[in-house]
């Protein structure tokens, strides 16, 4: 399809986290997805929450081959953190294939699609933007990760939340974006033109704006 490839996340090591200290930037999953949330964790993709073969791992951080992220889906960034530690801990070997043995491409497959959605997710028809960041990786930079509508997104954030974000267009029309750093005060800009864009607010955190055909966007907060 022609989309780029995603630069490598180098998230900044966590500091020691306070015992029942809750992290302040992971998102709440909404109502919507509480049962789906309580329908997985009693499923035996719940029971069985520990270590096995790297396909049957990949499936509980992502539909394998497909990159349906379960945990990611249901905004819970942490636990789908969990099951990538697993599957790099347990199941991969020191080239980096996914292991069986001797070797199963479905765990490569599933492990790189579950970070991407824990990072940008775009299927109800919103780009959201570090929709599932975890604890573990409260600073760091990722670029050239693509969202339907044919946009390219990156983004920046510091202590879990998001300081800046980058999109390009490759087709132009209205996009809707989701960000916690849409919920303050922010800064639009065509970066070819070098001029603020009109948008508007369609949710606390979420907006929408026309964007031009191989033009770029940064917003940065005030």
């Amino acid at each position: 399809t022609g989309a780029q490839r995603p630069s490598a996340v180098i998230p900044t090591p966590a500091a020691p986290k306070q015992p029942g200290a809750a992290a302040p930037h992971q998102p709440r999953a909404a109502a919507l997805h509480q049962p789906g949330a309580a329908a997985l964790q009693s499923s035996s993709i719940g029971r069985y929450d520990t270590w096995r073969e790297g396909w049957s791992e990949s499936q509980r951080c992502a539909v394998v081959q497909r990159g349906l992220s379960f945990w990611s889906r249901l905004l819970d960034g942490d636990h789908a953190h969990k099951m990538l530690s697993e599957q790099l801990r347990f199941s991969t070997l020191a080239n980096l294939w996914d292991t069986h043995p001797p070797f199963q491409i479905d765990g490569n497959f599933g492990a790189t699609a579950g970070i991407a959605e824990m990072l940008l997710q775009s299927q109800t028809g919103t780009v959201h933007v570090l929709p599932a960041l975890p604890a573990a990786w409260p600073s760091g930079r990722v670029d050239g990760l693509r969202a339907r509508g044919a946009f390219t997104v990156g983004a920046t954030w510091r202590d879990g939340h998001a300081v800046e974000l980058r999109l390009g267009s490759d087709a132009g029309g209205s996009v809707q974006l989701r960000s916690d750093l849409l919920a303050g005060q922010f800064r639009l800009v065509d970066t070819r033109t070098g001029r603020s864009v009109r948008w508007s607010r369609v949710g606390v955190d979420t907006i929408r704006f026309d964007t031009r055909c191989g033009h770029a966007y940064r917003l940065t907060a005030r």
